[in-house]
C-alpha cells in the first residue's frame, strides 16, 4: 500500500498500474484486514463510485461470515421478529408495542415470509425502504426503519445474529409538504352535509374543525376555555402542537351551535362530553361518523385532518396571505403554511390566459 495514495473517501486509495489508475478498497471484517482492486478510473469509475463499491463489499463479506456462523440453524425473519416483539413487550409502552405488531402484520409477515435473515444485505434493506417510500407516508416508513434498527440490535445483543445491515440505513430525501386541493362542488357538498347532521355533538365538532383546528384540540375543549361574551376560546399549550397558548375568535354559527350544546347539559365539563363516561367523545366514535360522511359523499380519501387542509386551501385561494392563514391555523412559522399555496387549476389557467393575451399575443 506504500505506493497508493489516499482519497477523500474512507478506505479508498488510488494506485498507478499498467492498466491505469486503479481504485483499491481497504476494509476490516471479523478482525481481518482486506485490500483489493475494485475498478479503474479509465473505465469511468469515480472516487464516490469506489466508496459505494467498498460498502457493498463489506456488506457481502459480513453476510457471508454470518451465514457460515449460523449455517445449522433456521433464521427466518418473521419468526425472529415475533421473538423481538415478545422480548420488548414488557419494556415498552402499549402504543409502541402496537406499532411493532402492526409493522409485523402489514410488512414483515407479507414481505419477508419464508426469507432467511442470512440472505438479506444492507443494500436489500435500503432498496426495500426506498420502495416503501414510493407509496407509503414518510412517517410510516420512518417507523419501519426504526423498527428494523431495534430488531437487529436485539439480535446482536442476545447473540442471535451479529451482522447488522440496518445500522447504516438512511431515509431518502422526500418532500414532506402535504399539498391539498378540492373541487368547489365537493366543498359545497361537504358543507351542506355537515349542517344537515342531526346529532348536535357531531355537527358542532365539524363546525369547530371548519376553523382549522386539529381533532384532538376540539375533542378536549372544555367549557372553561370558552368566553361567549368576547366570542373567543382558548387552547392551553398542553393541547397544541406548537406547545403555546392560543386563542381564536368564534363566528356566530359556531356560537349558536355551542350554546345549544350547553343548554343540553349544563353540568358537563367538556364541550363534547359523553354523558355516560363524563369524558370527551373519543376519536373512534367520531371517526365512525366521519367514515359514514366519506361514504355518503363518495370522498374516500377525505380524512378528518383533511378538513384542516381544506381551510388552509380555501384561505389562500380566496386571496388571503400566508401570514393570515398561518394565524388561523395556529402555525408556529409560515413554512408550514406554504403547502396551501397551491392555486386551483382553473384560477391558474385563467390567470395565465389573461397574461398571455395581454403580453404575448400581438
Amino acid at each position: 500500500m506504500s505506493l497508493s495514495k489516499k482519497t477523500s473517501f474512507k478506505g479508498i486509495y488510488k494506485k498507478e498500474t499498467k492498466r491505469g489508475t486503479a481504485f483499491i478498497a481497504r476494509f476490516t471484517v471479523n478482525k481481518k484486514t482486506k485490500a483489493q482492486i475494485i475498478g479503474y478510473e479509465n473505465d469511468g469509475m469515480s472516487e464516490y463510485d469506489a466508496y459505494k463499491r467498498r460498502l457493498e463489499l463489506i456488506s457481502s463479506h459480513e453476510l457471508a461470515a454470518a451465514a457460515e456462523r449460523y449455517s445449522e440453524s433456521e433464521l427466518y425473519i418473521p419468526k425472529l421478529f415475533l421473538q423481538f416483539i415478545a422480548f420488548r413487550e414488557a419494556l415498552l409502552a402499549s402504543k409502541t408495542n402496537k406499532n411493532y405488531k402492526s409493522i409485523y402484520n402489514r410488512y414483515i409477515f407479507n414481505d419477508y415470509r419464508g426469507k432467511d435473515i442470512r440472505s438479506v444485505t444492507k443494500n436489500d434493506l435500503q432498496e426495500y425502504i426506498n420502495h416503501l417510500l414510493t407509496y407509503r407516508r414518510p412517517a410510516t416508513v420512518e417507523k419501519i426503519v426504526s423498527a428494523f434498527r431495534k430488531f437487529y440490535l436485539y439480535l446482536q445483543d442476545n447473540g442471535i445474529y451479529k451482522y447488522n445491515p440496518a445500522a447504516t440505513l438512511v431515509m431518502p430525501k422526500y418532500d414532506n409538504k402535504k399539498y391539498f386541493s378540492m373541487p368547489r362542488k365537493d366543498v359545497n357538498k361537504f358543507i351542506k352535509y355537515i349542517f344537515g347532521i342531526e346529532n348536535k355533538i357531531y355537527r358542532t365538532i365539524y363546525l369547530m374543525l371548519l376553523q382549522g383546528r386539529r381533532i384532538n384540540e376540539v375533542l378536549t375543549l372544555e367549557w372553561g376555555n370558552i368566553c361567549f361574551t368576547q366570542k373567543i376560546y382558548h387552547l392551553h399549550y398542553s393541547k397544541t402542537k406548537t406547545r403555546k397558548n392560543q386563542h381564536f375568535h368564534l363566528e356566530e354559527f359556531q356560537i349558536q351551535a355551542l350554546k345549544l350544546l350547553r343548554e343540553q347539559n349544563l353540568d358537563s365539563r367538556f364541550v363534547f362530553e359523553n354523558q355516560k363516561t363524563q369524558k370527551p367523545v373519543t376519536y373512534t366514535s367520531f371517526f365512525k361518523q366521519h367514515k359514514k360522511l366519506r361514504k355518503d359523499l363518495s370522498l374516500p380519501n377525505f380524512n378528518i385532518h383533511s378538513i384542516r387542509h381544506l381551510v388552509g386551501f380555501l384561505m389562500v385561494n380566496s386571496g388571503y396571505s400566508l401570514e393570515i392563514t398561518a394565524k388561523i391555523l395556529g402555525h408556529a412559522n409560515i413554512q408550514s403554511t406554504q403547502r396551501y399555496a397551491v392555486l386551483e387549476m382553473e384560477k391558474a389557467r385563467f390567470a395565465y390566459k389573461n397574461i398571455s393575451q395581454k403580453y404575448f399575443v400581438s
